[in-house]
């Protein structure tokens, strides 16, 4: 070790970490869309049957070994992005925030040449200009290191309430950004809102799912996938270009359950079809899945097989898409035909009066606009419990 207490060369990097990092419990924040996180609890539970997982408002905390940071990364379908907490710390002035970063063992996550970019958000504290604190937390780490570029590992960091909390985003690129659906239309639906959704609703155990208004075919791209693999199989993650990386936290492990599906899309758009058609082609699903696209308007829907399903859709809203009362009417009526089918539909909230049948599930924010998750035939949210204190 140097005087400094850092270790002398890459060689000594390893060694510390082996001994003092790799094998330690860390701390997890899985980060979700507000209105998802009893969703994502629930997803973690399944992934690790013996965690804890408390919620807070935007995410689920946990805490496990550094190899669960590979299994959540690559497996979850509804979280957002995976952070590793650094450390948390009182901070009331600019010299003490350098003084308590400078002591932290950056070296274990940066590197022993560091670069990193650092996104900051303050709220009630007495430091709230984020460039100075940005300033100040890159000026400890070089303090620390000799030095710190500019690179893509990202640092993230929040003070609220006089509180420092920073995090390592292991994700680097949203986890929404699956790496299937090169292609989309417009206004499209997040993959990890979709995932959620039809979590919801039940999704993989029901065998048919349509939906009339599939636009580049999220919804229904996001149920093949839950019988075809892992969402995060065709990406990358930031993690794997930090020093603590290591091979054998890699992408093998079993696969999903196989059940046979059958998915049914229509879009009144034929070139939002062929959009559809194309991302199908990218993802490969398994052959126990079958899909089917057509050119159809909503407002003539049918049941596409005598086999009660799901009817799943993001219905067309908000600034690009001015959909008329007449469209949401005319659906409303079609739907009456889905005897014994489960039904979930996107609304925007003042049009939830053109479906007077249908019980809200969940409120929550889609592109800046509020919307209504409507359904028929599947469970509340009722029972969300949050940690406002908590902090992504």
């Amino acid at each position: 070790m140097t005087k400094a207490g850092l270790p002398q060369g890459e060689r000594g990097l390893q060694r510390r970490l082996k001994r003092d990092f790799l094998k330690k419990t860390h701390d997890f924040l899985a980060v979700c869309e507000p209105g998802f996180e009893r969703l994502l609890a629930d997803e973690l539970t399944e992934l690790f049957p013996e965690g804890e997982f408390p919620i807070t408002t935007g995410g689920v905390s946990f805490s496990a070994p550094l190899p669960s940071m590979a299994k959540v990364n690559l497996k979850s379908r509804i979280a957002v992005r995976l952070l590793l907490r650094i450390a948390q710390c009182k901070v009331h002035s600019y010299p003490e925030l350098f003084d308590r970063a400078k002591r932290l063992p950056w070296e274990l996550y940066l590197g022993l040449k560091p670069a990193c970019r650092l996104k900051i958000s303050a709220t009630s504290s007495r430091l709230h200009h984020t460039d100075n604190i940005a300033h100040t937390l890159k000026a400890a780490i070089a303090a620390r290191l000799g030095s710190c570029g500019e690179g893509e590992i990202e640092i993230v960091g929040r003070v609220f309430q006089d509180t420092l909390t920073l995090s390592l985003n292991t994700s680097g690129a949203p986890l929404y950004q699956r790496g299937y659906r090169v292609l989309q239309a417009t206004a499209p639906l997040r993959e990890t809102t979709a995932a959620a959704l039809l979590r919801l609703a039940g999704a993989p155990k029901i065998p048919v799912i349509f939906d009339p208004c599939c636009g580049s075919g999220t919804f229904l791209l996001e149920a093949a996938d839950l019988v075809t693999g892992w969402p995060g199989r065709f990406r990358d993650f930031a993690y794997q270009k930090m020093s603590f990386y290591r091979n054998y936290y890699d992408k093998g492990g079993d696969v999903p359950t196989p059940h046979k599906l059958q998915l049914y899309g229509s879009d009144i758009s034929a070139e939002v079809i062929a959009t559809a058609a194309e991302n199908f082609r990218r993802l490969q699903p398994a052959k126990h899945c079958t899909w089917q696209l057509q050119e159809s308007d909503a407002r003539k829907i049918h049941p596409p097989t005598k086999e009660a399903g799901l009817v799943i859709s993001n219905l067309p809203y908000g600034k690009r898409l001015k959909a008329q009362e007449a469209f949401y009417r005319s659906l409303a009526q079609q739907l009456s035909l889905f005897h014994n089918w489960k039904i979930l539909l996107l609304v925007p909230k003042a049009k939830v009066k053109w479906f007077p049948t249908l019980k809200t599930l969940l409120e929550f924010d889609n592109g800046g606009i509020r919307v209504v998750a409507l359904g028929q035939g599947l469970p509340h949210l009722a029972d969300r419990h949050y940690n406002n204190n908590s902090a992504p």
